[in-house]
Parts: structure tokens; C-alpha cells; sequence
């Protein structure tokens, strides 16, 4: 090689003449970076611009799939929380309050308003509120209330299925 080569192809304090004779060193001359410029620069900033275009779209996505499926969403959290409350009822007066509130969520999610419109449910759900009317108001002795633990069993199942229900119903 070229003694002029030598001058710019380390700096000072770079690699001693006793480097071994496999090692490669990497360096880019002062005068070559000066002429082309740095080529990485615009390449890194067009794909940052994709990057970011990209991950606005899917936010947006992400937004109006949230905004349409928002009813949905608060009677799936609505029927979770009172999924999770009903470990706790053990009473009558619970039971009784659990069921109310069963209703009001569905009624939101059907129209907004505190109670379904029964006549205008779809089948699984029209069925489900029908079960729930009759554990509300229909006659039930104490001799034929079931114990705690099946009722709360079977609770917890029937609001499992209605949130299941919830996302394989067709959207119209």
C-alpha cells in the first residue's frame, strides 16, 4: 500500500503495525464522509416517516374499532365485574341485587336505558333475562332455594356465557 494511504487510514493512536494479519478495521477517510455525506441520514429519516405513519394508522384503527364496539365492551367489563362480586354474595338480599344489576347492565348495553326491552332481545339474551325474571319474581320457598355454593356456581357460568355470547353474536 501507499504511504499516503497509511496517513488517513488510522488515526493517530490506531492500529500499531504488529496488528495481526487477519484484522479489519473499519474506517470511513475524513475527505470521502465530507464529499458524499452521511447516506444513512435520509434513509433513516424516510423510514422513521413510514414508521410513524404506520403506527398512527393502527392507533386510529384501534380507536374506531373502541368507539364502535363501546357498548359491548362495558357490558362485557360490567358483566366481569359482577362475575367477580357474586364470590361474594352469599345472602338473599345479594342474590337479589346481583340479578338487578345483571338487568340494568343489559338494559345500557341494549339501548341506555335502565331496563331491557325484552320483546326486542335476540334469542340467547331474551331466554337469559326470562331466567333471570323468574329468579327475581317468581315464588321460591326456602326449601326450594338452592344452596349458596350451586347458586353461585351456576351464576358465575350463566355470566361467563353471556360474555362469551357477546362476541359471537352476528353484528347487524
Amino acid at each position: 500500500m501507499s504511504e499516503g494511504y497509511r496517513d488517513w487510514a488510522h488515526p493517530s493512536g490506531g492500529l500499531p503495525e504488529q496488528a495481526p494479519e487477519g484484522l479489519v478495521d473499519i474506517y470511513t477517510a475524513p475527505w470521502l464522509v465530507q464529499r458524499a455525506g452521511d447516506a444513512s441520514a435520509p434513509a433513516d429519516e424516510g423510514s422513521l416517516a413510514w414508521l410513524m405513519v404506520v403506527a398512527i394508522a393502527l392507533l386510529l384503527l384501534a380507536g374506531w374499532w373502541l368507539w364502535r364496539h363501546r357498548g359491548d365492551l362495558r357490558l362485557w367489563w360490567a358483566l366481569w365485574q359482577l362475575e367477580r362480586q357474586s364470590a361474594r354474595v352469599i345472602d338473599a338480599a345479594g342474590e337479589r341485587a346481583l340479578q338487578d344489576e345483571v338487568i340494568r347492565a343489559i338494559g345500557r348495553w341494549q339501548h341506555g336505558g335502565r331496563a331491557p326491552w325484552r320483546e326486542r332481545l335476540a334469542e340467547p339474551w331474551s331466554a337469559w333475562v326470562r331466567e333471570i325474571d323468574h329468579a327475581r319474581f317468581g315464588r321460591q320457598s326456602v326449601h326450594s332455594r338452592p344452596a349458596p355454593d350451586s347458586w353461585r356456581t351456576a351464576v358465575v357460568e350463566r355470566l361467563r356465557a353471556m360474555r362469551r355470547a357477546l362476541w359471537r353474536r352476528p353484528t347487524a
